[in-house]
Parts: structure tokens; sequence; C-alpha cells
């Protein structure tokens, strides 16, 4: 629908295909670039923001999905008592499906111009696109673990036992920025701040923000927060049944 308010348009919905197949978005992953909308529903799809037939692309069950230009990267579901299994990538419009790292337990994944970078419990690692070899680029502090990471363009952000550090994409130089993070929520950067969210209370949430360069932690407002994303003037959250738009 569009951001400054109207009708909302249905592009794709779950139905049964056949007998025994069921047609299902999961809601784990929903990704865009300019012209497509891209999900998982046994398979990866694409469809056109215009609408139109779901385009399939491969077979796949990601919890972890993202795009670069050309490509798409994803990590499958691993279910208690389940095998790790590797990081994926295929063209957006098809093809062969390629190998890029070993089988391993992935929390959060970024990419850019050169490399695929992931974050697993031990640590984060990163490795040419185009292939080479992984290298661990930062452990847990202190025996902790990791917990979700983000990536701008000249920096990743993780969570290590609920503390939220910054660490630059060259070199080494580590900074804590904030504490007390939700790490059950996404977080998310833009050019300035980083937004994530507190718990309050027993039940409660907050939203809050701080300067990507650390320091003092803004609340911007409270309640029950399911999910929230940011764009470029606004943060749009939802509760069980509704979506707000808050001003940053």
């Amino acid at each position: 629908m569009p951001i400054a308010e109207g009708q909302a348009i249905s592009l794709v919905k779950g139905y049964q295909k056949d007998e025994k197949t069921v047609f299902l978005p999961n809601t784990y992953v929903l990704a865009t670039d300019e012209k497509f909308v891209y999900f998982a529903a046994g398979f990866i799809y694409r469809i056109s923001k215009e609408g139109g037939e779901p385009e399939q692309i491969t077979a796949g069950s990601p919890t972890e999905l993202v795009l670069d230009d050309e490509n798409i990267y994803w990590h499958n579901y691993v279910g208690e008592g389940m095998k790790p299994t590797p990081v994926y990538s295929i063209s957006k419009k098809g093809g062969e499906v390629k190998t890029l790292t070993d089988a391993v337990t992935i929390l959060d994944i970024a990419v850019d111009k050169e490399f695929f970078y992931w974050a697993q419990p031990d640590g984060i690692y990163k490795m040419p696109k185009k292939g080479g070899e992984k290298s661990l680029m930062i452990s847990p502090k202190s025996g902790g673990r990791i917990q979700g990471m983000i990536a701008d363009q000249n920096s990743l952000y993780f969570l290590d036992n609920a503390v939220l550090f910054m660490i630059p994409k060259i070199g080494d130089a580590l900074v804590q920025i904030t504490s007390d993070v939700n790490y059950v929520h996404k977080f998310y950067v833009d050019d300035k701040n980083i937004y994530f969210v507190k718990n309050e209370g027993s039940f409660g949430t907050s939203l809050n923000k701080v300067s990507k360069n650390g320091g003092e932690v803004t609340k911007i407002d409270s309640g029950y927060i399911k999910s929230f994303a940011v764009s470029k003037e606004k943060i749009y959250l939802s509760d069980i049944s509704k979506i707000y738009e808050i001003q940053k």
C-alpha cells in the first residue's frame, strides 16, 4: 500500500495448489528491490510490485535472505535437532544454485559490493562473494554469544549478550554503543542512528534510538511492539493487529 495512505492491494495469498500442496507464504523473509518483492513458500519466489503471477526461482525455506544487484543470498530454516545447512546464492533470474559456506548456524546475513557477511553464535565472519576463504572478524566478548547483526556501508553492528557494538568493515576498532537491547527483535540503522527495542517492566517494550557513535539513548515511544521497520523519515510499527507510523 502507499506509505502516504491509500488502498491496500493484495499481491499474493496462500491457497491450496493441489491435493498434496498448500501454497502458504511464510513470515520469515520479505525482501524488495526496485521492481520485485521476494518471498518464500516452500520455494523462493518473486512477484512484480505491480502484481501478477509469482515467479518461482528455486527450492528453499529461508529464514534469512538478502539481495544485491544481481543475486539472492539465503540460509534455510534449521529447527531443533536438524543439521546446519550452508548459505546459498542464485541469480535473481534463476539458474544454478551456488553454495557459499560450510554448514553453519546462522543468525543474520548481510552483503555489499565485495563481501558476504554472516553472524553465528561464535562470531562474525566474512568472505568474498566471488569465492575464497572465510575470515573471522570478531568473537564474542567475556564468553558470551553473538545474538544479531546488521550492516551499513562502512560498518557492522552486532549484539553480544544484549550489548550493542560497532566494528568497521575494514579494521578492528571495536566500539561499544549501548546495552540492555532486546535481542529477540530486529534492529535497524540509517545514516545517523540505530533503532532498537528495550524491555519495559514485565511485559512492555519501548522503541529507542542511539547515535551510531554511541551516547545517550532516546526513547521514541513505548507499548507492545511486535515488529518494526525504518524508512527515510518514519518508523512503521505493528502490534498484534494494527500498523502504526511515527516520526523518527
